[in-house]
């Protein structure tokens, strides 16, 4: 077997095991603002259970939401745009293998 061919096919390994570990890491980042805002909600509940008062739950369950929805475009919006670069990257090394 040639030697830039198995070298080629490590590229497009590395490749794909960056790709899916930069798709893993956002994951990662979107359950985690949702778990946070899972908790600062119920933390709020609680607050305003004791308190008597909730008088900021609405805004706060508005800034929850606002919050998640910028970190999963943000999130997608990374992973498109390292998908693209980490293909040009490959695409270049495996065509200096050629």
């Amino acid at each position: 077997m040639d030697g830039k061919k198995i070298a080629r096919g490590g590229v497009t390994v590395a490749e794909t095991l960056a790709k899916y570990g930069i798709v893993g890491g956002c994951v990662l980042i979107r359950c985690g603002m949702e778990a946070t805002g899972v908790l600062l909600k119920e933390v709020g509940n609680l607050a305003s259970h004791f308190s008597g008062c909730s008088l900021g739950s609405g805004i706060g369950d508005f800034m929850i939401k606002k919050t998640q929805q910028t970190v999963d475009w943000s999130t997608k919006q990374v992973e498109k745009g390292s998908a693209l670069l980490l293909k040009k990257v490959a695409d270049t090394a495996r065509s200096k293998l050629s």
